[in-house]
């Protein structure tokens, strides 16, 4: 085959050998499939999405990572419980080694632990909050129901974003898209940053310190001096 453009009008063309080279951009208006695989050594684009297949429908769907050296460096991986799994590798030797990030249909995201950026270094314009204990106790907390979708919904505690915005607004954000029980689209859904609310519970606890040792003076004076 010469050099140059080529074009495949119609049909199916079949490349018979182990392997078949194109030097040059492959332009591709509908798709491209392979039974094996399909390598480059440099940038695969696609301007509306990549299907991943699984091999069948009990087995996983993956996009793996890999080193220069193959050793696997990661794996995003779907199985039919419609739960999504993100899993980093660091085994210099090859294997799997990480532990899995779990998304679940259900809105689930389960992990071993999270961090969170909170060095003094990086922060600024650092105020205490005031009246904490006050501000917890005007909260509710809540057992309740969460819709998902027009069909589905699951359990769930916590507490009421419109609460917490009114005594601690940094705590909650608007964006993103919900569906009311009523079947109503939402389209500035309001979450919650609970990891914030430590601020909250951190100066409430001082604060009943302080009242504690108030109460707690209060209580020997009246009681008096200690008779050896």
């Amino acid at each position: 085959m010469g050099k140059g453009d080529f074009t495949f009008y119609a049909g199916k063309y079949v490349f018979i050998g182990d392997s078949f080279e194109f030097r040059n951009p492959i332009t591709c208006q509908n798709s491209i499939s392979a039974s094996a695989k399909i390598s480059t050594t440099s940038d695969m684009e696609c301007k509306t999405k990549i299907a991943v297949l699984a091999p069948a429908d009990n087995q996983n769907a993956h996009v793996w990572f890999y080193g220069t050296g193959g050793a696997s460096r990661g794996v995003i991986y779907s199985s039919q419980t419609g739960i999504i799994q993100i899993r980093p590798d660091n085994n210099d030797n090859g294997g799997s080694n990480g532990y899995s990030f779990a998304f679940g249909a259900d809105g689930k995201f389960t992990c071993v632990t999270m961090n969170q950026t909170s060095d003094e270094r990086v922060k600024f314009d650092k105020v205490p909050v005031s009246k904490a204990l006050e501000k917890i106790c005007s909260l509710t907390g809540y057992t309740f129901g969460i819709q998902l979708t027009e069909s589905e919904s699951v359990r769930s505690a916590g507490i009421i974003a419109q609460d917490l915005e009114k005594v601690l607004p940094v705590a909650v954000s608007s964006g993103g898209t919900g569906t009311t029980p009523a079947g109503e689209e939402i389209n500035d859904l309001k979450t919650v940053d609970y990891s914030a609310m430590s601020a909250l519970y951190v100066e409430a606890i001082k604060e009943l310190a302080e009242r504690l040792k108030i109460i707690e003076k209060e209580l020997a004076d009246l009681r008096g001096p200690t008779v050896a």
